[in-house]
């Protein structure tokens, strides 16, 4: 089973001075120089099925940076093509490619 959260509009709320009295000095973690790489991990239901997943931070940009691309690739599909030699005589001529 999955865990609910409450919405935020009844957690409870705690003031600034709240803060401030129940501080805690934070200790240093004891898993300091222990590896901590993140696996992708799955939530399953009661069943076993597969109802959500947990990535790396690094891991969802990338894909994130793959959908991004594949958009790109689609809003440009019906544009006209160019030749590598046109691209390589246009270069040339900007000065940004010598011959």
């Amino acid at each position: 089973m999955l865990a609910r959260f409450a919405p935020a509009s009844v957690a409870p709320r705690a003031s600034v001075g709240d803060l401030g009295r129940s501080a805690k000095r934070i200790e240093p973690s004891p898993l300091v120089g222990y590896d901590l790489t993140m696996t992708t991990q799955f939530l399953t239901d009661q069943a076993g099925k597969r109802v959500a997943v947990v990535l790396p931070v690094e891991e969802f940009e990338e894909l994130m940076e793959d959908v991004s691309d594949l958009a790109a690739v689609a809003e440009r599909r019906n544009e006209e093509r160019t030749s590598l030699e046109q691209v390589k005589e246009r270069l040339i001529a900007d000065g940004l490619l010598s011959r």
